[in-house]
């Protein structure tokens, strides 16, 4: 391995102790399967959460032509270089800050990692964005997780809002 890929790694770790570590430590709680996440156009509950809706994930080249919708069982080519592009809507009619995060997760952990805190208009939509150039063949997920920071402090474990299998071929 060179040093600059090991550069890149250590790089990587620190992100992943900050972005996940992080918010690990600071006891969030969110079920996918819970009304704070829905994949439909909703209300908001009353419960002072707002909802937000994923409306797409999907994966572009290098070039940033669209290869398709991400679903579970997609295949990527080791070392050829993709985008993974989620989409989100808030359906409320305030404006809502969210903390948005897209992780490739391999045997070895976590294998890309992007993090970003969005303030979403109301009726408004954002998407993030994470990169990624897979190095070995074998089967990873895609975990993609949205609250809002005020949620940090509302339970004992954090769950993905959707987890996706994917895999990198020849």
């Amino acid at each position: 391995m060179s040093s600059n890929s090991q550069g890149k790694k250590r790089a990587l770790l620190i992100v992943v102790v900050v972005g996940v570590g992080a918010l690990a430590a600071l006891g969030y709680y969110v079920s996918s399967n819970s009304s704070f996440f829905n994949n439909s156009p909703n209300e908001a509950d009353g419960s002072g959460v707002s909802r937000l809706n994923l409306v797409s994930v999907k994966a572009y080249d290098i070039n940033h032509d669209l290869i398709g919708e991400v679903e579970s069982g997609q295949s990527f080519k080791v070392d050829q270089p993709v985008l993974i592009q989620t989409e989100f809507s808030n359906p409320d009619a305030n404006s809502r800050e969210h903390i948005i995060t897209s992780e490739i997760r391999g045997n070895s952990g976590t294998e890309a990692l992007t993090t970003v805190r969005v303030d979403i208009a109301a009726s408004g939509d954002a998407s993030v964005e994470v990169y990624w150039q897979p190095e070995e063949i074998g089967n990873y997920d895609l975990l993609i997780f949205a609250f809002e920071p005020e949620d940090l402090n509302r339970g004992p474990v954090i769950e993905p809002l959707k987890m996706i299998r994917l895999s990198v071929i020849e």
